[in-house]
């Protein structure tokens, strides 16, 4: 429980605390937002300090300018004529006067005396390189002569020579005639640089300032070490508060004001407002725990430790209790439901191994019994029953009728079971385990015989069945097959045992009417070897254990080879060659028949194309197609593509499809042969006249050929005249035929004389490997035509 007391308390102590602490927040936020007005006003007052500074200085020296232009030492020196001692002594004392002055104030970087002419009289400086003339006097010159009349000028300049900003400051002198142009004029150069901003000149606690140029050149003052303007316009340092301000004269100051101290009221109040809120904190947190303890979790942990006992299987009951509060409803709710979940689980369990329809046991309670008569040890007998017509009735009847045939089934068959095994074999050993199917068991204890009754049951059944049966409104005749199988003889588990019982009933279902088949050990050890064979076949195709053969077949006009048949064959490791009957039919029942399938036409596609690189271009193979790949709706796709993918014309590929496969897929079959025929490919009916095609087959479908079956060309001696209906047939449906088993020459002989288009057979050639039908195609034109000799062709010594 101390997870969920964990989980509680952290989901309602924010609720609680959420007011405190906005409260907390709110004082804090008192606190800085005194903090940040302190801090400002403190940088306005620095700002203000810097700007009265500077103009300060600039009046200053205005009135230097100012005295000096109306001393009596430089107006005489003005009206003194050139070239005389007197002009030369007072040139003297105004330069020493200009010295004085210059050595007095260290801010002065220069005085200067120019005439009319902007010629310097006197050129006075403090500068580390005073030889050069400044550039910066004539710009001033010529923007005071711009004013008219010509006034005092002041503008910052950078001064190249020592690399710094300065303001020069221009003074027009007095004494020429009323409308004549000043006789001359004073230019005083002043140094920002060191005259404010430092510490001692700026206000207690304004920290740093720095007065900018214009593209943000230092002017004067300081920044924090490693720091650069550029930096700090970009990113504050931290404790600093930055602000930059306009000074004048195209000046701007960046101050870095520290955060004022707290005043001791607002440490008070901030450390007041930490403590209170830590102990109320603390006081909620413990009100809170006891309350969840004490009121919701020692309940829950009771009703906790009832469920525990519950799912434990230590106790089926939980007492109903007074009920104070919700969670004494709780517990009781919980009370009932276990009440109703023993009802309903005793429920449940019946109707899992219940059929709804019948009544009977289902699939799961047949696996159950089953389970429990294999580890008892104990000999039984497994029938399992299938009634055929469901699906047609179904479409034709509808699903009600086919729920009552069900049912009428599933009675007929516990009575009967019921009249010869009791009471409690009928209760207990029959299930419906399928939509369509049930099973039922007979153990040896039950019947001295079991395989013997079950067998008399399947009689007795198929007797009443040979009556018709009333369905609703409908009479209707029922039919059943079903496989019995025996315990342990068999099988040894309960999954082949089953499965043994669906083959069994399976091979009794192609029997016309209701049939039964008993499996014995023998076919029983056949099935398992087919498992295994359907597991090794999976692995053919990977380990190169398939292959393919080529029976040729021969044009008995032309006496020419004319195409082949190509035949799969199975090496395996260790049972050698596996009859192509064996296998086959286990590919199709196992579905791997689509991959083995498409292996084959992409090898005959090769052949193919490799005859023609050799010359044989229209040479034409024959394939054939199982009756599961002609309901593969991607299979006409699939040939389609082999063909192009190799370049093959469509004509120079057979399919033949078996008749007995067109009768059992009927529609599928036709729009698959439609399909390929599209493509181009000539179909073949197989095996013709062992099925049950009949004439509208043939008149539906885009054939080409007809083979006739080996039995049929078998009877061509003694019986002719089948033969001779196959190829008149073929002649009125304008299908040519091809004769299968020729293996005498009198066969031989009649097929040429009755009209028939091709043959093959062990007469003419065996099965052989691709180089040795390359051989057989090579030397053909060199062998005697067949027919006309006993060494027809090379084909009969392969």
């Amino acid at each position: 429980m101390a997870t969920l007391k964990h989980k509680l308390l952290w989901r309602l102590l924010p609720g609680l605390l959420l007011p405190l602490l906005a409260l907390g927040y709110l004082t804090w936020q008192l606190t800085d937002a005194l903090t940040l007005s302190q801090s400002q006003q403190q940088q306005s007052l620095l700002a203000a300090t810097v700007r009265q500074q500077l103009f300060s200085e600039l009046e200053h020296n205005q009135r230097l300018l100012q005295q000096l232009a109306d001393s009596e030492e430089l107006q005489d020196l003005l009206s003194a004529p050139e070239g005389t001692f007197r002009r030369s002594q007072l040139q003297t004392e105004v330069k020493r006067r200009f010295t004085n002055l210059l050595l007095h104030d260290e801010h002065l970087r220069g005085l200067a005396l120019f005439d009319q002419q902007n010629r310097p009289w006197l050129y006075l400086t403090q500068s580390t390189r005073p030889g050069q003339s400044d550039p910066n006097h004539l710009r001033m010159l010529n923007r005071m002569h711009s004013l008219t009349p010509p006034d005092s000028l002041q503008g910052l300049f950078y001064d190249e020579q020592d690399g710094r900003y300065v303001i020069k400051q221009a003074w027009p002198l007095n004494g020429g005639a009323p409308g004549e142009p000043s006789p001359g004029t004073l230019i005083l150069t002043f140094d920002l640089q060191g005259l404010m901003l430092r510490p001692e000149n700026l206000p207690s606690g304004a920290g740093y300032a720095l007065l900018l140029g214009p593209d943000d050149h230092r002017v004067a003052g300081e920044l924090p070490p490693g720091w650069t303007a550029q930096q700090i316009r970009q990113q504050t340092p931290l404790g600093y508060q930055r602000q930059i301000t306009a000074i004048g004269m195209g000046l701007q100051l960046l101050s870095l004001t520290p955060y004022p101290e707290l005043a001791p009221q607002t440490q008070k109040l901030r450390l007041f407002t930490l403590l209170w809120l830590g102990i109320s904190v603390l006081a909620l947190a413990v009100l809170l725990s006891w309350t969840l303890k004490r009121q919701v979790l020692q309940p829950i942990e009771t009703l906790r430790r009832l469920m525990q006992q519950v799912m434990a299987q230590q106790t089926h009951h939980i007492p109903q209790i007074k009920a104070r509060d919700e969670l004494g409803e709780l517990h009781n709710h919980f009370a009932s439901m276990l009440a109703r979940l023993e009802t309903s689980q005793l429920e449940l369990e019946q109707s899992a191994f219940l059929d709804p329809l019948t009544g009977m046991g289902n699939r799961a309670a047949l696996a159950r019994h089953l389970h429990g008569l294999t580890s008892q040890g104990k000999g039984f007998v497994l029938t399992q029953f299938k009634l055929l017509q469901l699906s047609a009735i179904n479409r034709t009847f509808g699903n009600r009728v086919g729920d009552e045939a069900l049912q009428l089934f599933g009675q007929l068959l516990t009575e009967t079971l019921r009249h010869h095994a009791g009471e409690e074999v009928a209760r207990h050993a029959m299930a419906r385990v399928g939509s369509d199917e049930f099973a039922f068991t007979l153990t040896e204890q039950q019947a001295p015989q079991p395989a013997m009754l079950a067998t008399s049951l399947c009689e007795q059944l198929a007797e009443r069945l040979k009556l018709p049966v009333n369905l609703g409104s409908y009479e209707l005749y029922l039919r059943f097959s079903a496989g019995i199988v025996s315990y342990p003889l068999v099988a040894d588990n309960v999954e082949e045992l089953m499965q043994a019982a669906s083959q069994a009933r399976h091979d009794a279902q192609r029997r016309h009417g209701s049939h039964w088949l008993q499996l014995d050990g023998a076919t029983a050890a056949r099935l398992r070897e087919d498992k295994w064979l359907e597991a090794e076949l999976g692995f053919a195709i990977a380990m190169r254990q398939l292959y393919v053969v080529f029976q040729p077949q021969y044009d008995l006009q032309a006496q020419r080879i004319c195409g082949a048949e190509l035949l799969l064959r199975w090496q395996h490791p260790e049972l050698g060659l596996v009859p192509p009957d064996r296998f086959i039919a286990i590919a199709e029942h196992s579905g791997q028949i689509l991959d083995i399938d498409l292996w084959v036409l992409e090898q005959a596609c090769l052949f193919l194309a490799r005859l023609a690189q050799a010359g044989f271009k229209e040479f034409r193979l024959a394939i054939n197609a199982s009756a599961t790949e002609l309901s593969n709706p991607h299979y006409p796709r699939q040939v389609d593509l082999m063909l192009k993918r190799h370049h093959l014309p469509p004509e120079r590929i057979g399919i033949e499809i078996t008749e007995t496969a067109l009768v059992e897929l009927d529609d599928v079959a036709r729009s698959m042969v439609r399909t390929l025929k599209q493509i181009g490919v000539e179909i073949a009916l197989d095996d013709f006249g062992t099925g049950y095609a009949s004439l509208s087959h043939l008149t539906a479908l885009p054939l080409d050929t007809l083979k006739i079956d080996r039995s049929y060309t078998v009877q061509l001696e003694s019986n002719p005249k089948l033969v001779d209906s196959i190829l008149q047939l073929a002649e009125a449906f304008n299908l040519s035929v091809v004769a299968e088993g020729v293996e005498t020459p009198q066969q031989l002989r009649l097929l040429q004389e009755k009209g028939c288009d091709m043959a093959q057979g062990y007469l003419l050639a065996r099965p052989m490997r691709e180089e040795q039908l390359l051989v057989l195609l090579e030397q053909e034109n060199k062998v005697v035509p067949i027919g006309s000799t006993g060494q027809h062709s090379p084909g009969h010594r392969h």
